[in-house]
């Protein structure tokens, strides 16, 4: 809800059930503090991240103001890191090979480690956000490939003989 303007006075809007006539006017500066204070409520890291995704978050938010949205695909991104740290001290744990009925192989996790740090630079490419300095990243260039600039695909000619389709040409 939007907050009026009534006489070059603030008003927030009314909490729902509240009677009429009720609401308090706050000054242009106290209004800018509280709105700040709720920004800042909005962009606390979410439940459930680890270490790894609340540092990421913070350096993100701390640096950047982001939309709804974008705090979405950053709570994701939170969490991919986490996951990422998880795979990380795994492997640790358990050794790069591991023993199998076909002899020693690689660990598992180390492919998935690096398909998380795929999905990590997409999300982060797409919030047009670098990574943090201890991220071994794959370097992007967007989300998206490359496409041509007259909109059409690479090698595609416009006037063609399909082109001449249904025009009664011989």
């Amino acid at each position: 809800m939007i907050p009026l303007l009534r006489e070059g006075v603030f008003t927030p809007p009314l909490p729902k059930g509240s009677p009429k006539g009720t609401e308090r006017y706050l000054s242009p500066r106290v209004f800018k503090q509280r709105t700040l204070e709720r920004v800042k409520m909005s962009t606390r890291a979410p439940r459930g991240l680890r270490a790894p995704g609340t540092k990421l978050w913070s350096a993100t938010t701390d640096e950047f103001e982001l939309a709804e949205h974008e705090l979405v695909q950053l709570e994701e991104a939170c969490r991919v890191r986490d996951t990422i740290a998880t795979l990380r001290a795994t492997v640790e744990d358990e050794g790069t090979m591991i023993a199998s009925s076909q002899g020693s192989r690689l660990h598992p996790a180390i492919a998935e480690i690096r398909q998380q740090q795929l999905a990590l630079a997409r999300l982060l490419a797409t919030l047009n956000v670098p990574g943090l300095e201890d991220d071994a990243l794959p370097a992007s260039r967007g989300s998206r490939g490359v496409y041509a600039l007259n909109g059409g695909a690479k090698g595609a000619v416009r006037g063609g003989a399909g082109s001449q389709r249904g025009r009664g040409a011989a």
